[in-house]
Parts: structure tokens; sequence; C-alpha cells
């Protein structure tokens, strides 16, 4: 069961504007580089729990919640605080707020009470009047003799709608009025998000605003850093902001391979992939000539909720088509095999599906291995642990093995 090509399984190698993959058939060793863009810096946790920035055209291997490491694509996202990194901007109501060093972003915030209740909003009086579309705001916090935090989309403060109450001790969402959702990160931190939706009624929404239910006068803290309102529905990663919005541009890795790894007429391809959210777009992985649509193995999230397919096509004529069904946010290993007469569809040890009739591409028509599907469409926005190509149709027995978690 050798493969000609693996990008990952703990064996990253990455500089600028490429990843890199290898083929180790027969121990030679040789490198197999993918090509990456990304036209601008973004945030990544490192092997130590910490978030770093990487620059320009840096791939980011993401460690939050393994050890192994995983590819992160993410689309484009704007941070639309201002000064995520300076809290001395922020409205404060009953409380006071010092800023301290270390821990999670290098710099964070103590909050301590000055009554029983308490907030403060990233952007002060200046309100951004939202209009109609959905939103999703973020931050990271941290327990300290209080234990829970309010998130609000309404400017207002009043807490009686579009809300979520979040315990920072045991990482649940207590409450929630809208799509509240908490991650845990290292040192006992997490990150608390919301996505809410505005019609278009209101002009009164700020990015957001942050609540406290303290349990004494003058004694309780809790902390807090970075940030983040952005238009989408769900949270993507960190986006410093000093004094104006900022983008992060969208990652984009394909050109992998070439035709001396990759079978046309037969093989497999493996993924242990996540996605970052059910957001109702198609995110694929292609085999492909790089360039067109219309012929291509292809394995994807689709747009409908925690669903996988697997499509072989050959001038837009479809071959097979396998759907199935599964958690697409945990970490699943997926496996595409295809040959004359034989197209399945494999995910954590069990066959999903399987079409016994179809043909293939002439050899050489398959020349790159890329996410997302020909030049430019599609692209795939998740995690990827591990990624390899065969270039041959393993056994079922090959096959179980490969995918079972």
């Amino acid at each position: 069961m050798a493969n000609t090509l693996e990008l990952g399984n703990g064996k990253w190698a990455t500089g600028k504007d490429t990843v890199l993959a290898y083929n180790d058939l027969n121990n030679n060793f040789k490198p197999l580089p993918f090509d990456f863009s990304r036209a601008s810096s973004a945030t990544v946790v490192n092997k130590a729990g910490l978030i770093e920035t990487v620059g320009s055209g840096e791939p980011r291997i993401d460690f939050l919640g393994n050890t192994k490491g995983a590819l992160l694509l993410e689309p484009s996202r704007t941070n639309r605080i201002q000064n995520s990194e300076d809290g001395s901007t922020w409205g404060l109501s009953n409380i006071t707020l010092s800023s301290l060093s270390g821990g999670l972003n290098k710099e964070y915030y103590q909050i301590t009470s000055l009554g029983n209740t308490g907030r403060f909003d990233v952007v002060k009086n200046d309100w951004i009047n939202l209009t109609a579309g959905t939103y999703t705001a973020s931050v990271f916090a941290k327990k300290g003799t209080c234990d829970e935090i309010i998130l609000t989309s309404r400017a207002t403060y009043t807490f009686q709608d579009k809300y979520s109450v979040f315990n920072l001790t045991n990482g649940t969402v207590l409450n929630s009025q809208v799509n509240g959702s908490i991650e845990p990160y290292s040192d006992g931190w997490y990150k608390c998000s919301i996505t809410f939706t505005n019609s278009g009624s209101y002009t009164d929404f700020a990015s957001f605003a942050f609540g406290f239910n303290f349990n004494s006068s003058s004694t309780d803290t809790l902390f807090v850093a970075s940030p983040q309102s952005e238009i989408g529905s769900y949270a993507t990663s960190y986006i410093p902001t000093s004094g104006s919005a900022v983008t992060r541009v969208a990652d984009v890795c394909d050109n992998g391979g070439n035709e001396q790894v990759i079978n046309s007429t037969e093989g497999v391809l493996y993924a242990e992939i996540s996605a970052l959210a059910n957001d109702g777009t198609n995110r694929m992985i292609s085999l492909s000539d790089g360039v067109s649509t219309t012929s291509n193995a292809t394995l994807y999230f689709t747009t409908t909720t925690n669903q996988i397919r697997f499509v072989y096509e050959i001038s837009s004529v479809l071959q097979c088509s396998i759907i199935s069904t599964i958690d697409v946010l945990q970490d699943n290993k997926f496996a595409i095999v295809y040959k004359l007469n034989r197209f399945e569809l494999w995910g954590n040890g069990v066959k999903l599906g399987e079409d016994t009739s179809g043909s293939v591409n002439p050899s050489g028509t398959f020349t790159k291995l890329s996410f997302l599907r020909g030049a430019s469409q599609l692209p795939f926005y998740g995690k990827t642990k591990d990624l390899r190509l065969y270039n041959t149709a393993l056994t079922d027995s090959e096959l179980q093995q490969l995918t079972t978690i």
C-alpha cells in the first residue's frame, strides 16, 4: 500500500509561497511542492498553543487541539473592529481594564468589576450601522473569580435579544438567543462567538458588546483578548487591528503533484480533513490538469449540511456521483477510489457508497492535485491533517485500514 504523494501527517515543510509534499516510494525521497498564496499576514495557533502571526504568502500549520498540525485554509475576512489590540479605546461601564503581557496572544486585559454588572464595547460610542446580512462576533476569554461572559450584538446593552452567555469554567453555552459557540484553547482560554443575522431593520447595531454578571460589587475579575467582528456565518482566525479595519486575504493551495505520481486511469485520493463550518458552500479537493473543470476526480464538502461527495467527470459527463452524510466538522478520514467500473467513497473505515459502472480518463489527463477545482473554482476551506495519493486502486481491506479512525 505504497503512496506516491503525501502531505502532512505530522511532517510539515513550508516556505514562502509553498507547501512541500513528498514522494518516498522505495525510500527514494522526492519533494513535491504545492503552490500557496495569501496576499496578507494571518494568525495561527503554534505548537506551544499560542497565537502567532505569519507573513504574507506563508502557509499556516494549525496546532489547535492536535499535536500533528493541520494545514489551515480560510476565506477572506475583515475584522471590522478598528482597535482590537488597544483596550484603552474601548468603552467601559462599571469596570476597569488593566493591560497584561504574555498569555494566549502576547497581550490581554484583566477586567475588574465596580459593581454587580459591567460591560464594555469595542467601538466606544461610534456605532457601526450594519446592512442586512450575517455577522459573527468573537472574543477570547478566561475566567478569573468570575466565570461568565455575555456577548450581544445590540448597542443598547439591554441583553434582551441577540445574545449568548458563556461559562468559562466548563466551556459551555448557558443561554443563547443567537447562535453561540465556545471553543477551548490553551491555558484556560476559550474563544467565544455569536452569529446573528441583521434584517436591515435596525440601525443601532454595534460591532458587538460584552457584558458581565459579577458575583460581588468590587472584587470580581476575568480576562479578555482579541475581539473580532466579521461578516460571515462563523468565526475565523484572529485578525489584529490597530486604528483601522484589517482584511486577511483568502488562502489558496494548488498545483501539487505531477503526471509521474498521479495516475489518471486508477488510483486513490486519501484526505484526513474537517470543515470550518456548514456554511452552504462547495469546498473541493480535486485531481485535474490544473485548468479544466470538466475532467476531474473531486472530493468535496457540499452546500448541504454535513454532506460529503465524490464525483468523477470526463468532459463534463459524470461517471460517478457518490454522496454520503457525515459530521464534516469533525476530523474524518476519507478516500475515493477510481478505476474502470469501480468508483468508491470511504469514510472512517466504512464504504459509504459505490458505483460499479463508468469510464476513466485517458492516461496523462490528471497532472495536478489542488485544494479547489480546476484553476480557481470552489476552493477548499478547512483543516487538512493528511493528504495522500496512491497510483493503484487499493483493496477494500486496505481502504478500511487506511480510513479507520
